[in-house]
């Protein structure tokens, strides 16, 4: 079945490569929804970017989602493998920036918030 967080979850940090400051919420998304990106510090432009396979553009030393408009968000490995790991299958990822904050440099914060959040199933099928 598919997964959702019980409620929203915080993260503040920096960006790995960027070294800039980043705030990213985690929030609960309804069955179906997937994985989404949202950058929250956009005024113009698509906001929305998907964490799906074919959003990857080539990149050097970390993975890069970007969607039709050019709006991407990078360095998304450890919290993709958090969520994976988690059995987290629906989730919004608002973001303030372009880097997914580096915390300690694994997944392993990105996991321990999510376990203490709680995971909901949702009653639908994983596809």
């Amino acid at each position: 079945m598919q997964n959702t967080l019980k409620s929203a979850v915080a993260f503040s940090g920096v960006g790995l490569h960027s070294g800039r400051p980043v705030r990213m919420v985690v929030r609960p998304a309804s069955a179906d929804y997937g994985i989404w990106f949202r950058r929250t510090d956009l005024t113009e432009g698509d906001p929305m970017v998907p964490a799906i396979w074919s959003a990857v553009t080539p990149s050097r030393l970390c993975t890069v989602v970007e969607n039709a408009s050019g709006v991407s968000v990078s360095t998304i490995e450890h919290l993709m493998a958090a969520l994976a790991g988690s059995a987290i299958h629906n989730a919004l990822i608002e973001i303030d920036g372009p880097e997914v904050p580096i915390l300690d440099g694994s997944a392993e914060p990105f996991v321990a918030a999510f376990i203490a959040r709680g995971v909901i199933e949702q009653g639908a099928e994983v596809r």
